[in-house]
């Protein structure tokens, strides 16, 4: 079975359809669809289109050119503004740090940084967990690519 036919196989069965019902939905033959999707025959241009828009998905992650679905693709948005707000936030720690030795500061500013910095860094290893185990649910999706998120700290 080949990435594409691995993957429409995957997103069918994750959108709790069957062959006949996606079949139906792109206008083939529930035996010409089942081909597409053990790997015996490749769609045409138009059939490819099709099956990604009644998956609702790109035809790029479809072929394998990308390896993030639509769902995993909001995560990884996500767990950037994250790793970008906890380094905003490890700034404003920093300038409090050297500013408490120059003058007298809000302690509660700090307080209040320090605790959402933790409550940051914790949602981001969540968010780096749902991305892990979604990985790793995508057929053909590279080890490399796995590891790299693995090994990834906020």
């Amino acid at each position: 079975m080949d990435i594409f036919s691995a993957r429409v196989k995957w997103l069918r069965e994750k959108r709790g359809l069957s062959q006949k019902e996606v079949a139906e939905l792109v206008g083939m033959s529930p035996a010409g669809y089942g081909k597409i999707e053990n790997g015996q025959r490749e769609p045409s241009l138009e059939k490819l289109v099709s099956i990604s828009t009644v998956l609702n998905e790109s035809s790029d992650f479809l072929l394998g050119i990308i390896h993030f679905d639509k769902e995993l693709n909001v995560h990884t948005q996500y767990i950037e503004s994250l790793r970008n707000s906890i380094n905003r936030i490890e700034e404003l720690i920093k300038e409090f740090i050297l500013k408490s030795h120059i003058m007298d500061v809000d302690l509660d500013f700090h307080t209040n940084n320090a605790e959402h910095l933790e409550y940051t860094k914790t949602r981001f290893n969540e968010i780096k967990t749902i991305i892990i185990s979604q990985l790793e649910e995508i057929p053909y999706v590279p080890d490399e690519l796995i590891n790299t998120y693995k090994g990834m700290t906020p």
